[in-house]
């Protein structure tokens, strides 16, 4: 039920379109039987109702885009907005087509400001898609680069595991601390430095695990302290 639920509220544009369409048809086909005697003495109808059911379709089919990642879920409003946009200039401009249709406007007329509308939509669209697809691949990578350093300070908290040496204990908790205090924001530029601050990390747990003299321990997690002093000040000069 619950999954039901989410799938509705994710879907509540879609949704709505679905609902105007309906109305729109039940309202539509009962009034237009005359038409359909004789369709190709009101081609100029005919043509507009069809490419207002074109927008239709348009505005379906992108209800249905996914997000990669939630946290650019703004990447989508321009999309809906320009979608949405779309279908009301073609409900619009093809609903006064279709009611002046007995005055016999010229076919080509219909399809030239159709043609117009979709060219326009498809455009912006494709400008707005890729916008999308850029923000997308910043934000995952991102989150990607949070979750890593996220597993960097586990793997510093659970060296203590590995020693009964109070000295070394105590230097690798505040190792540790200083780790879980450090700003989780993760950029391209702090990459490297905390690849190495993470290879500095099996170093330690490599002396401790081969019950290495403490002098040596503690001057590896020196070692590792100054690359996270690093890579905290290259966050600071990124801001």
């Amino acid at each position: 039920m619950e999954k039901f639920r989410n799938w509705i509220f994710a879907h509540i544009p879609f949704l709505i379109v679905i609902g105007v369409f309906i109305i729109f048809n039940i309202a539509f086909w009962p009034s237009v039987s005359g038409y359909l005697k004789d369709p190709g003495a009101h081609a100029n109808f005919w043509a507009s109702f069809a490419f207002l059911m074109v927008a239709f379709c348009a505005v379906g089919a992108v209800s249905f885009t996914k997000l990669r990642t939630k946290n650019a879920v703004v990447t989508i409003v321009p999309i809906f907005a320009i979608t949405v946009g779309y279908l009301v200039l073609s409900l619009i401009f093809n609903i006064i087509m279709m009611a002046v249709d007995k005055y016999d406007p010229h076919i080509v007329i219909t399809c030239l400001i159709n043609a117009i509308f979709m060219i326009g939509f498809i455009i912006l669209f494709l400008i707005f898609a890729r916008s999308k697809h850029l923000v997308e691949e910043k934000t995952i990578a991102r989150e990607e680069r949070m979750d890593t350093w996220s597993g960097t300070f586990s793997d510093a908290y659970a060296l203590q595991n590995f020693t009964t040496n109070e000295t070394l204990k105590k230097a690798l908790a505040k190792f540790a601390d200083n780790i879980k205090m450090s700003s989780s924001r993760s950029t391209e530029k702090t990459v490297q430095i905390e690849g190495e601050l993470n290879e500095q990390i099996v170093t330690i747990k490599s002396l401790l695990k081969n019950d290495a003299e403490e002098e040596q321990v503690l001057k590896a997690v020196q070692i590792g302290e100054a690359l996270l002093v690093q890579r905290n000040q290259i966050l600071t000069r990124s801001k």
